[in-house]
């Protein structure tokens, strides 16, 4: 916020609108907008199956990392690595009554299926949705909270409306209110354990900010 602020009214205005289109263009389905590395769109018009267990229960979307991607590379996170951090969710899910979905992002390496595969077998309320799945297609079948360490799912699914849970103290987006962003373990267990209870309003104008 504070380098924004720095910007010219007239910069800051540009810049707004440069974040809007290039977030709209996201949602479109265009693959590697701000994102060099990717090769396949996760806001894509695919659909599949219904993916999203059908119940009155709250719905999550675990929004899993490459387990060979660097966990430290923006800092210091709540967890020493990303396995880390989906074990020690599969335990919570084991002492809570809703409904837990992982997602990969399309074109995650293939090493990864394995290890989500004995996670999904060690964790029987987790369900593992193909990876080919459009975001788009979970929201409208009803995701309520996504969970990530500090992925781009942060800004994007607070730019459509939905609540987001950070396990990173070092996450982008931190000096921003559009996401949760604890600061302990035992925080994060909180908040996790009570997720029904967690209201947030989106500042859409800092989404657009951020970016």
């Amino acid at each position: 916020p504070s380098r924004f602020g720095q910007l010219s009214h007239d910069q800051r205005q540009e810049m707004l609108t440069f974040a809007k289109r290039n977030i709209d263009s996201r949602f479109g389905g265009e693959v590697g907008v701000d994102m060099h590395y990717s090769t396949k769109s996760a806001y894509s018009s695919h659909r599949v199956l219904n993916v999203i267990r059908s119940s009155d229960k709250l719905k999550i979307v675990v929004a899993v990392h490459c387990f060979f991607d660097s966990p430290n590379g923006l800092g210091k996170n709540l967890f020493i690595d990303f396995y880390e951090w989906v074990q020690f969710l599969g335990k919570i899910s084991e002492k809570t009554d809703y409904d837990w979905h992982i997602k990969t992002h399309p074109d995650t390496l293939p090493g990864n299926a394995p290890i989500l595969k004995e996670l999904v077998e060690q964790y029987p309320k987790f369900s593992l949705i193909p990876k080919e799945t459009s975001h788009h297609q979970l929201i409208e079948e009803g995701i309520d909270v996504a969970l990530t360490v500090h992925g781009t799912i942060g800004f994007e699914y607070a730019a459509l409306g939905k609540l987001v849970v950070n396990a990173s103290t070092s996450n982008p987006h931190i000096a921003y209110n559009f996401n949760l962003h604890p600061r302990t373990l035992e925080e994060y267990e909180n908040i996790l354990m009570d997720l029904k209870s967690q209201k947030i309003d989106i500042p859409m104008n800092e989404v657009y900010e951020y970016y």
